[in-house]
């Protein structure tokens, strides 16, 4: 898709750089085409671009999540047959798959992630998003400070190496 958004650019005689392009394909206004508005050339080319996508039944991760998000939003739990939402690896989430989690009305949800070890920074991550979960009086932490993986010793040539965690806290 980001290819095609280049071509797409391209072809209006628009020079913009690969990873510009990369973030605009994920914004939520121009995958919905939004109407009206003075738009850029290459707000133009994102735009026929998911046009283009869209008409070919074609979706791309955040077209996805926009998809999910706006469904939840519209029609609320009536399209959510799930009472139990678990997530895996969510340092990683961009702000929309935080938007999904918190719109989903699921009984139960179980997230899981360490802010510290976020990689996805090309894509969104938002791991702040993370830490704020852990501050809401809604949900309820539970830490794993217990490692199976590693001898002590690494674990503390390790903390020592890392310092502080984002909070301030020393990581175990």
């Amino acid at each position: 898709a980001h290819a095609m958004a280049l071509e797409t650019c391209e072809a209006m005689g628009v020079k913009v750089p690969k990873v510009k392009v990369a973030e605009m394909m994920g914004y939520p206004h121009l995958m919905q085409g939004a109407k009206g508005g003075q738009w850029s050339k290459v707000e133009l080319a994102v735009i026929e671009t998911h046009r283009q996508l869209r008409a070919s039944n074609c979706y791309t991760f955040a077209t996805m999540l926009a998809t999910g998000e706006r469904i939840l939003t519209e029609r609320g739990a009536s399209c959510w047959p799930y009472d139990l939402l678990v997530w895996d690896e969510a340092q990683d989430g961009a702000e929309a798959d935080f938007r999904v989690i918190e719109k989903a009305p699921s009984r139960s949800k179980l997230v899981v992630g360490d802010p510290d070890q976020s990689i996805f920074a090309f894509r969104g991550a938002a791991p702040h998003r993370l830490l704020q979960m852990g501050d809401d009086p809604a949900w309820t932490v539970f830490r794993l400070e217990r490692n199976y993986r590693s001898s002590a010793a690494v674990c503390m040539t390790a903390n020592k190496l890392a310092g502080f965690g984002q909070r301030g806290k020393k990581q175990t």
